[in-house]
């Protein structure tokens, strides 16, 4: 897997393909036939650390079939493969009474005690999962498959989102996934983001919105750098409720750019979001929590800049954020 790895990246692709093929047919053998003599507890650690990198393999061999010309069927195929197999260590991973976390550790503690060596991570494989979403997302969009398109640039969105939340990057194995920042899953987020907004604007149908923010407006605090509150749960992808409104990712697009420094973006992208909700829902708690969260970016732009306009700005919308809070609740 790493030679072919190294192949792709200097634009080798036929010898990439070649070695990620033999990997992928020798972790096959690993899913399919497991050492008997092995605990059944160790058996289930090699099948998920095998699923995880042939998850992987896939991925990488779709990247490779993606740069030849004619090869972009055989790609798709790579990546919904991939898309297979992660999900499934995905369901494993919810049938366990061990936490995610927990359960990659015993796993990492069984590879290295063996042949395989390497360790697997949990923000790693998501990253990976993710990407194969998009991935596929992009080729179904180049074949009019919208809807397909659609759903798996919005999968995307929710893996990328639980990877921030549940704060992987940090209780993770720090060798397994050094590559991956939170600079750099936000930077993939926003991009999922951009690519589902693109469709659901082309489409322009009426939307409901249903996932932004939180319904908690207690004692707003003028001096808290905190974020959108989501949330919290083990890694996985929720079904129910899956596709975002375009409102919803405005916000996210939005609060994006706020977390790369990139204020005047992020504040035309909520404000966006501010005036498409209040259209759906009138001047709600939603509402108020978008303008709370604009308050947010215009004292982060003010503290950044020293604008005193940003920083009455952002007195002006905690304002109007309480104000609309307590008057809704009035009702």
């Amino acid at each position: 897997k790493s030679i072919g790895f190294v192949h792709l990246r200097k634009k080798n692709f036929k010898n990439a393909a070649l070695h990620l093929r033999s990997s992928s047919n020798l972790l096959d053998r690993f899913i399919n036939d497991p050492n008997e003599d092995l605990a059944e507890s160790n058996i289930f650690f090699l099948e998920i650390y095998a699923k995880i990198s042939v998850g992987e393999v896939l991925n990488l061999l779709g990247r490779v079939f993606i740069e030849i010309d004619g090869q972009s069927p055989k790609a798709l195929v790579c990546f919904e493969d991939s898309m297979i197999v992660l999900d499934n260590v995905i369901e494993e991973f919810q049938q366990q009474q061990d936490s995610s976390p927990h359960l990659i550790n015993s796993i990492n503690k069984f590879a290295n005690g063996s042949i395989l060596r390497g360790n697997i991570s949990i923000a790693s494989f998501g990253n990976v999962l993710a990407d194969s979403y998009i991935r596929s997302g992009r080729l179904y969009a180049e074949i009019s498959l919208k809807a397909d398109s659609e759903l798996a640039f919005h999968r995307a969105i929710r893996i990328f989102e639980s990877l921030k939340r549940d704060d992987f990057l940090h209780h993770d194995d720090e060798h397994a996934c050094d590559y991956l920042t939170s600079v750099s899953v936000t930077n993939n987020l926003l991009d999922a983001c951009s690519l589902a907004l693109d469709l659901a604007e082309d489409r322009r149908q009426p939307s409901t919105t249903q996932n932004i923010g939180t319904d908690n407006f207690e004692g707003f605090d003028a001096n808290d750098d905190s974020n959108i509150e989501l949330n919290n749960s083990e890694f996985h992808i929720e079904e129910d409720g899956l596709n975002f409104s375009r409102e919803d990712l405005f916000f996210r697009i939005g609060m994006c750019y706020a977390e790369q420094k990139k204020y005047d973006l992020a504040l035309q992208n909520l404000h966006e979001a501010k005036q498409r909700t209040t259209k759906v829902v009138g001047e709600s708690m939603i509402v108020a929590n978008i303008i709370h969260n604009i308050g947010l970016v215009q004292r982060s732009k003010f503290l950044s800049t020293g604008f005193t306009k940003a920083k009455d700005d952002a007195l002006r919308s905690f304002q109007e954020a309480v104000d609309m809070s307590r008057d809704y609740k009035r009702q």
